[in-house]
């Protein structure tokens, strides 16, 4: 399941936005911690071991997954970190099922900022469960080796969107990062 609401709210510490006209002093996001940035370190090490998994080659995703561990680590992506800790000492199944969990967290940040989706395509197998990023036209399957390899048919933005948001409702709230300065000023969130 795609949790796009559950991503952004993990990612969106790494760009703090302040209220128009309130100054919270210098905490502007810097080149290095942007959403451009959070995903251009997620989704290489993301595609190598998507990559590997259909090739059934497990110790070079094992090495991939631990580069994707060390970016989520890097940006502050806990959830992220602790999916890609799952490929450690695993074995095929055990990593494909890792991955099914870390594609979620990844696809939902690339549909929580499109500019990302114009070069990815989410895709899904029904005889393989499990949703994929990739770039191509030509499915690729991580999930399953064999016959189903090529198993795959592309969801579509809008159908993959409202999937996220169905999934995003299933997700506990997120911790209020409001405040009240007792200035007059009222609760804001950074």
């Amino acid at each position: 399941m795609i949790r796009p609401l559950a991503f952004a709210l993990i990612l969106l510490p790494t760009v703090v936005l302040a209220a128009p006209g309130h100054d919270h002093g210098p905490k502007a996001a810097s080149p290095t911690s942007g959403p451009t940035v959070v995903l251009a370190a997620i989704i290489k090490p993301y595609l190598k071991v998507r990559q590997s998994l259909v090739q059934d080659d497990l110790p070079e995703a094992i090495k991939w997954a631990g580069m994707l561990y060390r970016a989520a680590q890097t940006h502050k992506l806990p959830k992220l970190a602790e999916a890609a800790m799952r490929f450690k000492d695993a074995r095929l199944p055990a990593a494909r099922a890792a991955f099914r969990d870390v594609s979620d967290i990844v696809i939902a940040a690339v549909e929580a900022f499109p500019p990302a989706r114009a070069s990815m395509k989410i895709y899904d197998c029904a005889q393989a469960p499990g949703q994929w990023l990739q770039i191509g036209s030509m499915p690729t399957n991580p999930y399953q080796g064999g016959e189903l390899r090529q198993c795959g048919e592309e969801i579509p933005a809008s159908e993959a969107i409202k999937a996220a948001a169905a999934a995003a409702m299933e997700q506990p709230p997120a911790k209020d990062e409001a405040h009240d300065h007792g200035d007059g000023s009222g609760r804001h969130a950074h």
